[in-house]
């Protein structure tokens, strides 16, 4: 069992490490991250709703957000923009531009119950909430591998109370997470459409027998990795260019295989490390909002 406590006089950088050399120690780490390496790639192909959550990490930190501030008390777009001001990430309008587009895609709708026509208020539709339910549910349990503990995630996202003060918890270290982020190979994947995905499908055409992240020959399709999500074969083509001008991976086009360079692999574990580490932190944090 693990447990993530701070320590007195460590920094930020040497807590992370700490952490993650304890999860990656774990005999069946491999194990759980790989399984959510899977899930993720299984969940773009379930449902549109769930596709679209899958498909960019930034639609899914501003469905995050969007359920935090409802939980915190209403959802508008006043607070989205200031939010998304606070933290450096997008402009005011570029924020409206994606809260219309959660509406459009029916994450969101008007609150009926609100006749405050200046801030318009607007509440998650139980499809959004039930899809982000899904993804929390899924990773937890792939958390369970290594701590069988996080098991007990299942029922508790089921209580509305809960649901809500987890996904307070969630939002707050989404923003520290913004906030002291550093350039890395995993950014580069991360900030482009379908990008993580496109990783994960790389990762997963490995050789049966080699581990996760793969060390060995891995498949790089432009066009099947295209077709696989939906996105041009000028946007994969321009990811996959990036990734080699920055010896993140190596790549024969003729072949169409490649290379995951170890920084990128290093990268990975950590990402799902910080993943596992959030889900745990959220868990702790969630209870101590319940019992203010």
């Amino acid at each position: 069992m693990l447990d993530f406590l701070e320590q007195d006089g460590e920094t930020l950088d040497e807590r992370h490490q700490r952490w993650g050399q304890a999860l990656q120690a774990h005999p069946r780490f491999e194990e759980a991250i790989r399984l959510s390496m899977h899930k993720s790639l299984v969940r773009y192909g379930q449902t549109p709703l769930m596709a679209h959550i899958s498909k960019d990490v930034v639609r899914i930190f501003y469905g995050y957000f969007a359920l935090a501030l409802d939980a915190a008390g209403g959802l508008t777009l006043t607070g989205m923009q200031q939010l998304c001001k606070d933290l450096g990430i997008s402009s005011f309008g570029r924020a409206q531009a994606m809260l219309l587009h959660m509406r459009m895609i029916g994450f969101i709708t008007p609150n009926p119950e609100t006749s405050d026509r200046r801030s318009k208020p607007y509440i998650p539709t139980p499809a959004m909430v039930s899809a982000f339910r899904a993804v929390m549910i899924e990773e937890a349990l792939c958390y369970s591998i290594i701590d069988p503990r996080v098991a007990e995630l299942v029922d508790l996202l089921n209580d509305p109370l809960f649901f809500g003060a987890y996904v307070l918890a969630i939002s707050e270290g989404l923003k520290n997470m913004i906030r002291n982020q550093r350039p890395n190979p995993i950014k580069l994947f991360a900030e482009r459409a379908a990008g993580m995905l496109i990783l994960y499908k790389i990762c997963q055409s490995a050789q049966e027998g080699d581990s996760y992240p793969p060390c060995g020959q891995v498949q790089i399709s432009v066009a099947g990795l295209s077709k696989a999500f939906g996105v041009s074969r000028s946007h994969t083509l321009k990811l996959l260019r990036d990734a080699e001008a920055n010896r993140y991976l190596s790549r024969n086009a003729e072949e169409n295989t490649g290379l995951i360079a170890e920084p990128l692999r290093v990268e990975l574990m950590r990402a799902h490390c910080a993943a596992f580490i959030g889900i745990s932190r959220a868990w702790a944090n969630a209870r101590i909002i319940l019992q203010a």
